[in-house]
C-alpha cells in the first residue's frame, strides 16, 4: 500500500517481477514518488515509479555489468550514451559488489552467456548505500584492453544522486588522462605491472621506470 494523503511524499517498495522460463522471480528496489496532478486531475494524487539505481554508459564500448555473486545473470548496457535501470541480488545477505566487461568490437557475441564466461572482467567494485540512499563517490576501474594485447583503458565511474528523482546514477566514462602517477626517486631503474593482468615472466610485460623520473 502506498499512502496518497501527501503530495511529495517518496517511498522505497520492493516488488517481484514475474519469472521468466527457467529462472526464479526477481526482486527489484524501486522509489515512489507521489505528486499532484495537473488540469483536470490537478485534484488528483499522481504516483510515478523509478527505479532506485540507473547506470549511464558514456563510453564508445558496449559494457556488461554482472553480480561477483548471487543469482544476478549479467546484463549488457546499451552504448554510448545509453541507460538502463539496475536491482540488486534479491539475497540481501550478499555484498553490493558488481564487475564490468568491456566488448571492444562495440558487438557483444551471439553466444552472450558462454562469451561472457570467458571474458575478462575488472576487479570488483561496490555501490555504497546509507539509511537507503545511495553514497555519492567516484573511483576508477582498470580495464582490460583487446585479446592478446598488452594495454588497458582506464574508467572513471561517478556515482550521484538525481535530485528531481533522488535515484542513485552510476555513470561510467573513459578517461582521458591517466589518474595516478608513478615517482621513481630512486638512483636505479625499476620495473611495474599490473598485478595478474599479464601470465608469465615475460620481460616485454613489464613497463620500466628510469631512475629519478
Amino acid at each position: 500500500p502506498v499512502s496518497l494523503n501527501h503530495s511529495e511524499l517518496c517511498t522505497t517498495l520492493e516488488v517481484k517481477t514475474p519469472a521468466k522460463t527457467s529462472q526464479p522471480r526477481a526482486r527489484h528496489r524501486i522509489l515512489c514518488h507521489v505528486t499532484n496532478g495537473k488540469g483536470r486531475f490537478s485534484r488528483t494524487k499522481l504516483v510515478h515509479l523509478r527505479h532506485l539505481l540507473h547506470f549511464e554508459n558514456h563510453t564508445q564500448h558496449m559494457i556488461a555489468i554482472k553480480a561477483p555473486l548471487g543469482d544476478l545473470a549479467a546484463v549488457v548496457v546499451p552504448p554510448n550514451g545509453g541507460t538502463m535501470p539496475f536491482s540488486w541480488p534479491k539475497d540481501d545477505s550478499l555484498p553490493k559488489q558488481l564487475q564490468l566487461c568491456c566488448d571492444h568490437a562495440k558487438s557483444f557475441s551471439v553466444e552472450l552467456e558462454s562469451w561472457l564466461r570467458q571474458s575478462q572482467w575488472t576487479s570488483e567494485f561496490e555501490v555504497c548505500e546509507q539509511d537507503g540512499t545511495v553514497r555519492i563517490t567516484e573511483f576508477w576501474l582498470k580495464v582490460p584492453g583487446e585479446q592478446n594485447r598488452l594495454s588497458y583503458m582506464v574508467l572513471r565511474v561517478e556515482v550521484t544522486i538525481d535530485p528531481q528523482t533522488f535515484r542513485g546514477v552510476v555513470a561510467l566514462r573513459e578517461e582521458e588522462e591517466h589518474p595516478y602517477m608513478i615517482e621513481n626517486h630512486l638512483y636505479c631503474k625499476i620495473g611495474y605491472r599490473q598485478v595478474g593482468s599479464y601470465a608469465g615472466l615475460d620481460r616485454d610485460n613489464w613497463q620500466e621506470l628510469k631512475p629519478r623520473h
